[in-house]
């Protein structure tokens, strides 16, 4: 944790965190309305799918900078928003930024930055991208039509 920081920087990654949450959580329910109203695969379902992954690339260089910089800052400096847009950023991003950032989720998880849902959400998809089981049965709710993904037997 940093606390030098000045109370304008503070504002200023606070604003620029949840303008990530905000884009992150928009272009999901964009996506989501493409596909209840087009299909899944649909060219509309495609397209937003398309600026999601744009926006998801854009949101990781601002979230991971401040992550890389600052750290996961306590709630008390953050609106919850804001915190919530390291996870969403790491939740969303390429098995090689999840791996890296892994231990931030922990560390989050542990000290209550993230819920045990978020925290379960996020190891389960790491763990079905690394070929491994998952420890907590989460659904894959993109897939069409929706399945689980592997657990323990």
């Amino acid at each position: 944790m940093a606390y030098s920081q000045t109370k304008v920087e503070l504002e200023n990654i606070n604003e620029k965190l949840e303008k990530v949450y905000t884009t992150d959580q928009l272009t999901r329910r964009e996506l989501n309305e493409a596909q209840k109203t087009y299909g899944y695969g649909s060219k509309e379902f495609n397209e937003r799918l398309n600026a999601m992954n744009v926006q998801d690339s854009i949101n990781r260089g601002i979230a991971l900078n401040i992550l890389d910089r600052f750290g996961w800052l306590d709630k008390p400096l953050l609106s919850d928003k804001a915190s919530k847009a390291f996870f969403y950023t790491i939740q969303h991003a390429d098995l090689e930024t999840q791996i890296k950032y892994k231990h931030f989720m922990g560390e989050a998880f542990r000290s209550g930055q993230i819920s045990n849902h978020e925290y379960a959400i996020f190891q389960d998809r790491l763990n079905v991208r690394l070929g491994k089981n998952q420890l907590y049965w989460q659904p894959d709710c993109l897939r069409q039509p929706w399945e689980f993904l592997p657990v323990p037997g």
